[in-house]
């Protein structure tokens, strides 16, 4: 279900369509560029008193966008892009984690690190000012679908409540993670021309997954994120 805040991104992305369109600007271009975003992540629980976040997760985005300019500075972004996300859950309660080939079950107060890797695309709004001096100023927002490609998890995992744990890596929990996810994203930044139609570009976004990003049906996962993006469009 789109939560309130999305419904408002949806009515504000028609709005800037039409007030743009409405200008009768003919202008139109399509503008490409390659993207580097480094990026914090941590994962969030509508149940703190089961499941709580413990740490953030640090990760390296790469993609393509595209730009396509319907108006002077309005234009539909989009692009694609590996995305990859994920954080520290701890688990206050015994709980079993749909692992390949078998299930398994962790012992209360479990930490489970979830590194996980999908595929986005992006669409949304980018307004953007003409340069003033050398730097010209960018606001984008839109909407992030997005399909898992890898989910992966490492976690302490007991035998016999006595025993010494073994440390699990990489284990497979795609039948822990749901195979879609959708987010919305809103940011900012600036660009610089370096000639040409090519610019140099940089800002900061905050991202939110608030779809559920497991199968667990007694709890909401939601994933939060800090993008800072570095690129250059030409």
């Amino acid at each position: 279900m789109i939560n309130c805040f999305s419904r408002r991104c949806l009515v504000l992305l028609c709005g800037l369509f039409w007030i743009a369109a409405a200008k009768g600007q003919e202008f139109q271009r399509f503008r490409f560029g390659i993207q580097l975003t480094p990026a914090l992540a941590w994962l969030k629980s509508d149940r703190n008193d089961e499941i709580t976040p413990e740490k953030i997760r640090a990760g390296l985005n790469v993609g393509l966008t595209t730009d396509y300019f319907f108006a002077k500075n309005y234009a539909f972004a989009s692009g694609i892009a590996l995305f990859m996300t994920g954080g520290t859950l701890r688990y206050r309660s015994e709980t079993e984690l749909k692992t390949a080939p078998s299930p398994a079950r962790l012992q209360a107060n479990t930490d489970v690190l979830y590194k996980l890797q999908y595929l986005t695309v992006p669409a949304g709004i980018k307004m953007r000012t003409q340069v003033i001096g050398r730097l010209g100023y960018y606001a984008d927002l839109g909407f992030d679908p997005m399909i898992r490609v890898r989910a992966k998890s490492d976690f302490l995992l007991y035998d016999a409540p006595a025993s010494a744990p073994i440390d699990r890596k990489d284990v497979n929990v795609k039948g822990h993670i749901r195979l879609f996810a959708l987010g919305y994203h809103i940011g900012g930044g600036l660009y610089c021309p370096i000639g040409g139609d090519a610019a140099i570009t940089g800002g900061l976004t905050f991202m939110n997954l608030f779809t559920g990003i497991t199968k667990d049906h007694n709890s909401k996962i939601t994933s939060n994120h800090i993008l800072l993006r570095m690129g250059m469009s030409f």
